[in-house]
Parts: C-alpha cells; sequence; structure tokens
C-alpha cells in the first residue's frame, strides 16, 4: 500500500496475459469503481497495477497458453 499525508492508500494488483491499451482502461476504471463502491473511499484513493506476463510464462490445465 502506498501512503499519503499519513494515510494508507489502497493499491489493487493484476496479473494477466497482455491485453489492448482500451481494456486495460476498462479495467482500471471498473476495478477503482468497484472497491470505491465497497470501501466507501473515494475512488482517486486507489492506484491499479497492471503487470503483463507473456503467454509463454502462463500455464493453465497443465499447458502454457502459448501451446493451446
Amino acid at each position: 500500500m502506498q501512503e499519503r499525508e499519513g494515510e494508507i492508500m489502497p493499491v489493487i494488483s493484476i496479473k494477466m496475459s497482455s491485453r489492448p491499451r482500451e481494456m486495460k482502461r476498462e479495467l482500471v476504471e471498473k476495478l477503482s469503481a468497484a472497491a470505491a463502491e465497497t470501501t466507501g473511499l473515494p475512488i482517486s484513493a486507489f492506484t491499479v497495477l497492471i503487470e503483463e506476463l507473456p503467454a509463454e510464462n502462463i500455464g493453465l490445465g497443465g499447458k502454457l497458453l502459448d501451446e493451446k
């Protein structure tokens, strides 16, 4: 969590395979809105971090995503 002027600021972190910029924009908006609604904190309090992982580094069902 980040700290700003003595307050602990929430951070939302997500790891996923590469996605288009517009999809990431929508994801950030929706995650922030849902978190703000749930916690009662302002949407501006939330930081969203997206870590993109290549499909060759993700396994699902015993296979790499780039092999499916």
